[in-house]
């Protein structure tokens, strides 16, 4: 591994279960599993391999699946790019598990500006390969916690979760976030895919399109470049051809028609706009006219 390569590892830690330093038999049941997303980034700095860890805690219950899993991998790639200038590839490794090992997940990789070229490869492991470097982060942070509350502190919420592990981490270098999900609509309409997704564990990005092996260099590859070429949804076509930025889009005169251009604000409080933009572009005419 090079100075300017990025190793970066993910995982879904175990739900944590809330805890009070004293509780009765009732406070036991009924108890939800508080979710949280480790990923562990390696470097190398001379002849020093560094680590730093970023743990994402979430406040509500959520779905652990490609849509939250896609936007927790961005926010930590858009981090390490961000504090890293210097930076130029990163590989991304995990376990085979769905939220991972999808088209939506892959693509909305591919598709994130701030990491636009820098992603090299993504790396799945075999199932039941064994316990990974989030696993031992998740561990350390897990008996922090422990003794966190065994010294008269109650951890029930994923900001005391946050403190415990701030409190407890010694020599751990980590930056832990408390996330807040917004209720959205959890229908897979028009979800992309790539055949045969399952038998791949090697994928690369390349200009244009992905290529993929079954086993790492062996045999012929498979170039898939259709699922990669441009965005599917509306919103995403939008951005394609006019740029979205901030939530403001702009339109040239050549569009508008006047004397000069015109910038308009895409949101949800525009309930056709909020009804379409994440629609696929084929089934978006079809429902204007309706």
């Amino acid at each position: 591994m090079k100075e300017d390569e990025v190793f970066v590892v993910f995982d879904w830690a175990m739900k944590y279960l809330p805890r009070k330093y004293r509780e009765d038999q009732l406070d036991w049941f009924g108890k939800r599993g508080i979710s949280c997303h480790i990923s562990v980034c390696f470097r190398r700095n001379a002849e020093e391999l560094q680590s730093l860890t970023f743990v994402h805690i979430f406040e509500s219950q959520i779905l652990q699946d490609s849509k939250t899993t896609s936007a927790t991998i961005c926010d930590v790639l858009n981090n390490v790019l961000k504090n890293n200038p210097e930076v130029r590839s990163v590989h991304l490794w995990s376990d085979n598990v769905a939220c991972y090992k999808c088209a939506d997940t892959i693509i909305n990789i591919n598709n994130n500006k701030p990491s636009k070229g820098h992603i090299v490869s993504y790396n799945f492991c075999e199932a039941q390969d064994g316990k990974g470097a989030c696993d031992r982060a998740a561990a350390t942070f897990k008996s922090g916690i422990k003794r966190y509350v065994n010294q008269g502190n109650d951890v029930v919420n994923a900001k005391q979760i946050k403190t415990a592990i701030e409190r407890t981490k010694k020599n751990v270098k980590c930056h832990i976030k408390v996330v807040k999900i917004q209720t959205r609509d959890t229908a897979t309409k028009n979800q992309a895919s790539i055949p045969g997704i399952t038998s791949y564990n090697n994928f690369v990005f390349e200009n244009g399109g992905l290529r993929v092996w079954k086993a790492y260099g062996i045999g012929p590859d498979v170039d898939f470049v259709t699922p990669l070429c441009s965005q599917l949804t509306y919103e995403g076509l939008l951005d394609d051809t006019f740029g979205i930025s901030c939530g403001y889009i702009e339109f040239g005169k050549d569009v508008t028609g006047k004397d000069q251009s015109t910038k308009l604000l895409l949101g949800s409080e525009d309930q056709i706009f909020d009804e379409v933009r994440n629609r696929h572009f084929s089934n978006v005419f079809e429902y204007l006219s309706s």
